[in-house]
């Protein structure tokens, strides 16, 4: 069986956890670890398909190959495109409603790596510290690299509104 490219660019990242304030992306990072992320989105702990082919439902041709390490929300690629998009989506009782993270794989991985390339966090925060990025010019600037990166902009709007609720909800 031939690997596809997308797991040979996956198992090359040199780390697979990017965290940013109380927020985590964790890749997978071998065979045994994509195969595993799939279990309630393509087929159950049983093996029984779990795709459809109607709006709402997940795509035979969605692979997930990150999770958010605070939701627990799938980040996964569409293999039926070229470029591998990346979406997300919230699981819950209902239609999949997937949200473009980045219109290519190559995008959301240069976004991860933008994103904690001068950062030396580890674990998700609690709460604010004095490594935490405060500063909203600062912020605004990393937004805009990240949107560079990714080739995608609502969904990391999102996220840095998401970022500075947690800091006034903290009040740092």
């Amino acid at each position: 069986m031939q690997v596809p490219a997308y797991l040979t660019i996956l198992t090359n990242l040199k780390q697979n956890d990017y965290f940013f304030g109380p927020q985590g992306f964790r890749t997978v990072a071998n065979a045994e670890e994509l195969e595993h992320a799939q279990v309630s989105y393509s087929y159950d702990e049983n093996g029984t398909d779990l795709t459809g082919t109607n709006e709402g439902d997940w795509q035979k041709s969605w692979v997930v190959i990150a999770v958010d390490l605070e939701m627990g929300d799938p980040y996964f690629i569409d293999t039926d495109q070229e470029n591998l998009p990346v979406y997300t989506a919230v699981p819950y009782d209902g239609p999949w409603l997937p949200e473009l993270v980045a219109p290519s794989l190559e995008g959301f991985l240069k976004s991860l790596v933008v994103l904690t390339s001068d950062r030396k966090q580890n674990a998700a925060q609690f709460v604010p510290d004095d490594s935490s990025i405060t500063d909203q010019a600062t912020l605004v600037q990393l937004q805009e690299k990240l949107i560079e990166a990714s080739g995608g902009e609502p969904f990391w709007q999102t996220f840095f509104a998401n970022y500075i609720d947690w800091l006034e909800d903290e009040e740092f």
